[in-house]
């Protein structure tokens, strides 16, 4: 699957909702890596090396570590999650390199390509049936309770969506795996597509 693709599909496959969505602007960022926030410098960069292994970099376009996800995933989570979201965040990051140590026995820089691809493989599928899971639960719950409260989404559908939602709103995904124009003039609803184009920005 290429990036276009990828993009449309993020909330099919995740099957979940972006925590704080809502509170995001899509606009060109390219954050200070050195930003003060509720990451550390170290969490940053587990968070661009996990993008890197969602987001390779390719032969068309760089990929996730070279957008620096995880300093703008400081910037968001910092400024626009509640306080309640960021601890979700946390938590979800607690969880992750709790599951690393288990199943890798060692830190997730420090895994070989082969290892990250598969224990993220593993992981995205647990995430994948949890929330089909879910949302059967969650219908049913709502059918016979007014008052029903949803099952929480896996640690990990979140934590994608983010690193998907910063790789498309850096310079490097918007530019380089999408199609931006600056300054966008006439709108045209029918454009001819090739198979292979980039989406647009």
């Amino acid at each position: 699957m290429d990036r276009r693709d990828l993009l449309k599909s993020i909330a099919i496959l995740t099957g979940g909702t972006l925590v704080g969505g809502d509170l995001l602007l899509s606009s060109f960022t390219n954050p200070d890596p050195k930003a003060v926030g509720i990451l550390s410098l170290d969490q940053i960069k587990f968070l661009n090396e996990l993008g890197e292994t969602i987001l390779p970099t390719t032969a068309k376009s760089k990929g996730a570590r070279a957008a620096n996800v995880g300093a703008l995933i400081n910037v968001i989570t910092s400024d626009c999650y509640r306080k309640e979201e960021q601890i979700t965040f946390m938590e979800s990051l607690k969880q992750i390199n709790a599951e690393v140590l288990k199943s890798l026995k060692k830190p997730f820089q420090s895994a070989t390509k082969t290892e990250r691809d598969k224990f993220l493989t593993v992981l995205d599928q647990e995430a994948y049936h949890y929330q089909q899971e879910k949302h059967v639960k969650d219908n049913d719950g709502r059918k016979s309770n007014k008052d029903y409260v949803p099952l929480p989404n896996h640690y990990f559908t979140g934590l994608k969506q983010l690193i998907i939602w910063a790789y498309f709103n850096s310079e490097i995904g918007a530019t380089e795996a999408l199609r931006f124009v600056s300054v966008p003039t006439r709108y045209d609803g029918c454009v001819p597509y090739h198979k292979g184009d980039r989406s647009w920005y």
